[in-house]
């Protein structure tokens, strides 16, 4: 997605939330749009929650534990990641 061409990510989004629809698709989304080198939440972003709701899904959220000692300069490096899934909330 493009941030800067609205048309654009407005149209895969709109794609992505009749996929969700149909009950047949799941898609995993950064609420924060970004990762944060300095540990800790950013602030979220509302299109994944407009997405959930557009797509009738609930949102399952998930935590990943240890996600800043997985940092490096160039993305996650080799070792275990500790993931929580946490239980569904409906968007209805």
């Amino acid at each position: 997605i493009r941030r800067g061409a609205r048309d654009q990510w407005q149209s895969v989004l709109d794609g992505v939330a009749a996929r969700l629809a149909t009950g047949r698709h799941t898609t995993i989304v950064a609420p924060e749009g970004t990762r944060n080198r300095q540990g800790g939440l950013l602030p979220f972003k509302k299109g994944p929650v407009h997405l959930a709701i557009q797509g009738k899904c609930p949102v399952v959220p998930w935590v990943l534990e240890n996600c800043p000692e997985r940092l490096g300069r160039g993305g996650l490096t080799a070792g275990p990641l500790r993931v929580r899934i946490l239980p569904p909330i409906a968007t209805d």
